[in-house]
């Protein structure tokens, strides 16, 4: 007779269940995402092609404009103020004088005095010929330069060669017409008269005190007066008679102006432009195609409906 299979004993409610240990797993953090190398630029870099469509499509266009446009030619003249003898140079005063003299008649050639007759004698508008001229004075030194631009190279070359003209003769005026030395001199000769006119009461109070005529204390209050005021005039004449000198000295050394290099060229700014134009087409097409391809780039596709 085969055994009975034996069946599982019935649970037992009043026995204990064994324990059992609940297994835990850990959380497991997502690694964050690595950031792209070229960050924003990511869309833009992916589709370069537009970018470089751009860029070449508006250097073209500045080439375009380049090449269209009238160029515009420039001339200038250099001019030195004084003499460029090395021995006049080194006088006192002379280098300070000379550059102040460069400065203001860099200044003068825009103003009225040369816009006017230049404008005249060429036939043309005082604003177009304060348009077209410019001066520059060079730091450092006592030159300056005049330069004039026009549609064409001969065009410059006359309005800059007219403007030094009127500039020479204005400095040639200007120079006969000069009284600063003319004024130091007129004071120094009333400083000298002046100090005389005391020398001879200061001698003639002297005289009176010595042969005892009228009150001794008077005289020696009316001598010390005329002494301090003799020493004061003649202290001036001693200045006026130093500044006399050195100005002098400047208007000879600085007087007039000389050409050192004339305008007989005149130079277009075809060349220059041209790399300047497509330049900055080039740099605007960059601008404009990487925000072309960034804008494609946040576009995003459209979900296809599906048909029941």
């Amino acid at each position: 007779m085969s055994a009975m299979p034996q069946l599982p004993a019935p649970n037992d409610p009043e026995r204990p269940r064994p324990l059992v240990a609940a297994r835990i797993s850990q959380a497991v953090e997502p690694a964050p995402p690595t950031p792209h190398p070229l960050g924003p630029l990511r869309p833009s870099a992916i589709r370069w092609p537009i970018v470089v469509l751009f860029v070449l499509a508006f250097a073209a266009g500045g080439y375009y404009v380049a090449t269209t446009r009238s160029p515009e030619y420039s001339s200038t003249a250099t001019i030195n103020v004084g003499r460029t003898d090395v021995r006049v140079q080194a006088l006192p005063g002379y280098v300070q004088g000379a550059q102040a003299l460069a400065s203001s008649y860099s200044r003068i050639v825009t103003s009225d005095e040369i816009v006017d007759p230049v404008a005249k004698r060429l036939g043309l508008e005082p604003s177009d010929v304060r348009d077209r001229l410019s001066a520059t004075p060079i730091s450092g030194s006592p030159i300056f330069s005049i330069s004039a631009t026009g549609d064409d190279e001969q065009s410059a070359i006359d309005l800059a060669q007219a403007a030094t003209r009127q500039v020479r003769r204005f400095v040639t005026e200007t120079d006969k017409g000069d009284n600063s030395s003319t004024a130091l001199m007129s004071e120094y000769r009333k400083q000298a008269r002046l100090s005389s006119t005391l020398q001879r009461e200061i001698t003639r109070i002297e005289t009176n005190i010595r042969n005892g005529v009228g009150d001794a204390d008077t005289q020696r209050e009316r001598l010390i007066r005329a002494q301090t005021d003799q020493q004061t005039a003649d202290l001036r004449k001693q200045s006026l008679q130093s500044l006399y000198v050195d100005q002098i000295s400047t208007d000879t050394s600085t007087a007039g102006i000389q050409v050192l290099s004339p305008a007989t060229a005149a130079t277009s700014d075809r060349d220059a432009m041209q790399q300047k134009l497509i330049a900055v087409g080039a740099l605007a097409g960059l601008v404009v195609g990487l925000a072309v391809a960034a804008m494609f780039g946040r576009r995003r596709p459209r979900r296809r409906r599906i048909l029941s």
